[in-house]
């Protein structure tokens, strides 16, 4: 649970394969692990760089004063069997 003033991020895994089973709860993820690459920029500078086990991130309020006033964007990538990033999703955090 995120503290207050914390955003705690989530997002939707994507399936690499077997998700055409739309009825069922969640996808086969189709790796051995499940791992994510999470990056946070301000602008075009790099602030941040995560490796998570689980499609979630807390960006606390202290990270987000860092970026006060600039225009930031998250990159989310799966990470494959032999450790590399799959292609990057770019959630929209205009709203947040």
């Amino acid at each position: 649970m995120a503290a207050a003033g914390d955003w705690e991020l989530t997002w939707i895994r994507r399936s690499r394969e077997g998700g055409d089973d739309f009825d069922a709860a969640k996808v086969p993820f189709g790796e051995a692990l499940e791992a994510y690459e999470l990056i946070v920029f301000a602008g075009s500078k790099e602030l941040a760089r995560h490796r998570l086990v689980a499609p979630s991130f807390t960006l606390t309020e202290a990270m987000r004063d860092g970026i006060s006033g600039q225009t930031w964007r998250l990159q989310v990538a799966q990470i494959n069997t032999s450790g590399l990033p799959g292609s990057p999703s770019y959630p929209d955090v205009s709203a947040l």
